[in-house]
Order: structure tokens, then C-alpha cells, then sequence
């Protein structure tokens, strides 16, 4: 198989470097392991672009076809939240955050995030300025299968993997694939969630916090650590009467090594 464009991994990366590839008349062909696109934001409940994230073009035509589903999207403003409780009212402090559904809210509302110096101390600018976009998952993968197919120039591959890569010692000459194929193409572009195409090339991988030294990064810590944005359990929020705060499972642990930072 021969391309022009070959897009490895059909997450959010993947969809928009396979479209934007498409759209710019490369005959492009987006690989995907899995049986739907959409990576985390289909099948890992990271189904909300947060605030300042979404921005314009590809998104917001996502967000366009969305609004056309009933349900499918909508934008919402902070509500309680951890770092907002008042000692003084008597009340429990809300463990964490959360969100509400704001109908009075529009798409361009969610694309400012600058100007606050931190939540805990900006909470009327981040209660006025800060909202994100939560979208159903299936809506979504229907809507960007959708918008892949109207180019004309992009092939999907689902349930298709690469299984060995062949270089000449500069680029990438093949990929051989799970499906017994071998795909050229003139360009790849590499957008797994681990960069494993990248680390079959030899390229080094890291995991973990980085020591603050390696890239200059003064948020980082001073030196390296082995901890990872792990997320071992996903619940899907129903209505409950009266309003109230579940415990955790049985057998769920309340230790986390940020738990120091909420209350």
C-alpha cells in the first residue's frame, strides 16, 4: 500500500493530523489498533476538552456537528470545588471539583484561560472565565468518521496495528502490518499514545517526572520521578436523590501520592 501520508494511532492527534493531511490533498491512510476511533476520548472517558483547550478550526467544527445531536455536547461553568470552601460556613469542604452543565454558555466562552494566577486565588475570574466543552462519546466518533470520509483521501485501518518497522538508517522506508500489509508512504506521521512507532525507530522513551534539569523546566521536580497521570477506575456519574457524597467502593484506597495537595 503506498501513501502519501501514513498517520499511526487515531486519537485526537491522529484524527486531526489525518485530516488536516486529507484536507490538504495528500493521500492519507490513518491506522488504529482498536475497533473505534477516538483514542481516550472514546474509549477512556476523556470525553471534555477543558478550557483554553478546545480552540478554533477542526474543533470547533467538531463542536458545530455535535450541537446537532440532541445531548451530544454542551459547555459547562465550575461549581464546588476544593480550593473554594470557606472554613467560616459550617460546611463540609466538597473533596474535589465540579462541574454544571451551563446552557447559558456559548463555544467561545470556553477558550479563555489566561489571566488567573492560580484557582485558589482568582475564584471570581475562573467562576466567569473558565468552562469547558464535555461531549458523548459515540456523537463524537460518528461526527469525525464523518468528517474523515467527506475528503475523499483518507482510509481508515481499524483492528490494524504495525508490527515492524524498516528503515534505511535516516527514515522510515516500511511499516509491515498486523493485517499482512506493507505500507509505503512519503510522510509519517507518528501519533500512538506511548510514540511507539518513535521508540521502533530507536528514538529513547521516558516515563515518569523528569528531573527540573533535563528540559528547564522549573515545575519539574529536582530530581526524577517514576510517577505517572494513572487512572485505574472511570464511573459514570448517574443522579441520586437526595444530593449527597458516596464513599468509595469497598476495597478502593483513599492513598494517592497528591492526596497531600486536597483536602
Amino acid at each position: 500500500m503506498k501513501y502519501d501520508c501514513a498517520v499511526v494511532g487515531a486519537g485526537s492527534g491522529g484524527i486531526g493530523a489525518a485530516l488536516t493531511a486529507a484536507r490538504l490533498g495528500l493521500n492519507t491512510v490513518l491506522i488504529e489498533k482498536a475497533d473505534r476511533i477516538g483514542g481516550t476520548a472514546v474509549r477512556g472517558g476523556v470525553h471534555c476538552w477543558e478550557m483554553g483547550a478546545g480552540g478554533t478550526g477542526i474543533p470547533f467544527d467538531i463542536y458545530r456537528r455535535l450541537k446537532r445531536f440532541p445531548d451530544a455536547v454542551g459547555i459547562y461553568s465550575i461549581g464546588r470545588h476544593c480550593l473554594w470552601h470557606d472554613p467560616s460556613s459550617g460546611e463540609p469542604c466538597y473533596p474535589g471539583g465540579e462541574t454544571v452543565m451551563d446552557p447559558e454558555r456559548r463555544y467561545m466562552d470556553t477558550l479563555r484561560r489566561h489571566g488567573a494566577r492560580s484557582m485558589r486565588e482568582d475564584e471570581a475570574f475562573c467562576r466567569a472565565n473558565w468552562h469547558g466543552v464535555p461531549f458523548e462519546p459515540d456523537a463524537y466518533c460518528r461526527v469525525v468518521e464523518q468528517m474523515l470520509a467527506e475528503t475523499g483521501r483518507c482510509t481508515v485501518l481499524k483492528n490494524v496495528t504495525f508490527t515492524d518497522v524498516e528503515t534505511d538508517g535516516a527514515r522510515i522506508s516500511s511499516l509491515s502490518l498486523s493485517n499482512r500489509e506493507r505500507l509505503v508512504a512519503d510522510t509519517y506521521v507518528d501519533t500512538t499514545a506511548d510514540g511507539l512507532l518513535a521508540v521502533a525507530c530507536g528514538c529513547e522513551q521516558m516515563t515518569g517526572q523528569e528531573a527540573r534539569d533535563r528540559f528547564g523546566e522549573p515545575s519539574a521536580p529536582e530530581k526524577p520521578t517514576s510517577h505517572i497521570n494513572g487512572v485505574s477506575l472511570i464511573f459514570r456519574v448517574s443522579p441520586t436523590d437526595p444530593a449527597r457524597i458516596e464513599p468509595l467502593p469497598e476495597g478502593m484506597s483513599a492513598d494517592c501520592w497528591w492526596r497531600a495537595e486536597f483536602p
